[in-house]
């Protein structure tokens, strides 16, 4: 009997050091990830006199975790492509942040540190994913610029030193802005910086004629280009030539229902396109799912064609549209590119 109640002894020891070992191993198995992204992407392209906001977050790879004493970490970004924005700086709860010139081989670079106790996110557990800070830059020379990760660690809170960690950097390419006849401060500006970057509405090589009304091709063209460019069965328009973008972008719009042309086998790629000619192409491109807004606050919402009512009401809800002014939609006036730019800067 002695034996026996020996062995059990001895097989529950073994279960607890067994258990103990794997529930090390578990916590040493933890993996966190940085990532800085640059306008929410790990690659963007910006211009000159605008501005870039950084955000830097940190997440295990799972679910919450417990043990974290403490998260560090800096990305440096070279001056001589970029100028902090004053006071853009902003810590995530609990976390200390500072910007420092960097010396020697990083001479001309600056660091944006951050560092937190976990006590600080939510008592003795840290909140994964978390934000640890967000700064704004202002590109202000073209060229090919990176956001570096220069240190993270994340400190285990029993002593036994760190949890494996993994960063990457974010790349931004910088372009000088290529229309004279859009000033830094329009309302449409960081529209049009948009559209520009992401290649779907071209100008000139100096104009991006922000009044010019918006043709049906260009409008075409630019949600095809938001779709990815899919190839598709070719559509048999007569007025659009063949082996063109623009033959691939309005077989793709007539195939899956953005817009079936005017009738007659044309798709009169010249065409102006009405504000609510616009929204209508964009719900049938986006096709969401109601409940819609509500057009009552608009003096001029009976002018809304009834093909395109809910349509409208869709693009007001969701804020695509927010009308010419607090009380005018304007619904079959004349789309100008600056409008779209921002419409599509808002949809997007």
């Amino acid at each position: 009997m002695n034996k026996l109640k020996s062995a059990v002894t001895i097989l529950l020891a073994i279960a607890v050091l067994l258990s103990a070992n794997i529930s090390a191993f578990a916590a040493e198995d933890k993996t966190f990830d940085f990532a800085v992204t640059a306008n929410g992407k790990p690659s963007v392209t910006v211009f000159t006199g605008s501005e870039l906001e950084v955000t830097v977050t940190v997440a295990e790879r799972g679910a919450d975790t417990m043990n974290v004493f403490a998260v560090e970490n800096a990305v440096a970004f070279s001056g001589e492509f970029f100028e902090l924005v004053r006071d853009s700086v902003t810590a995530g709860a609990g976390v200390q942040c500072a910007v420092t010139p960097m010396s020697g081989a990083w001479d001309g670079w600056f660091s944006v540190s951050a560092s937190a106790l976990a006590a600080r996110f939510e008592g003795d557990m840290w909140s994964s994913p978390a934000a640890l800070v967000t700064f704004r830059l202002r590109p202000i020379k073209p060229g090919a610029a990176t956001l570096i990760t220069r240190e993270h660690t994340v400190s285990r809170a029993d002593g036994l030193g760190e949890y494996a960690s993994h960063a990457g950097d974010a790349a931004v390419t910088i372009r000088a802005f290529p229309y004279g006849d859009v000033a830094p401060h329009a309302w449409f500006r960081k529209a049009v910086e948009y559209v520009t970057s992401e290649t779907l509405i071209d100008g000139s090589a100096s104009q991006f004629e922000p009044d010019a009304p918006m043709t049906r091709a260009a409008l075409a063209t630019a949600l095809y280009r938001l779709a990815g460019s899919p190839t598709e069965a070719p559509a048999d328009f007569t007025d659009v030539p063949k082996g063109t973008e623009l033959h691939g972008a309005v077989s793709w719009a007539a195939r899956v229902g953005v817009t079936n042309g005017v009738g007659g086998g044309k798709f009169d790629p010249e065409g102006e396109i009405t504000r609510e000619q616009l929204v209508t192409m964009l719900f049938r491109y986006m096709k969401p799912a109601p409940p819609f807004g509500d057009l009552a606050k608009f003096d001029d919402a009976e002018r809304v064609s009834d093909w395109a009512r809910e349509a409208m009401r869709w693009a007001v809800g969701a804020k695509v549209v927010n009308g010419k002014s607090a009380s005018e939609l304007d619904p079959q006036g004349v789309a100008t590119r600056a409008e779209v730019s921002q419409i599509l800067y808002n949809f997007t």
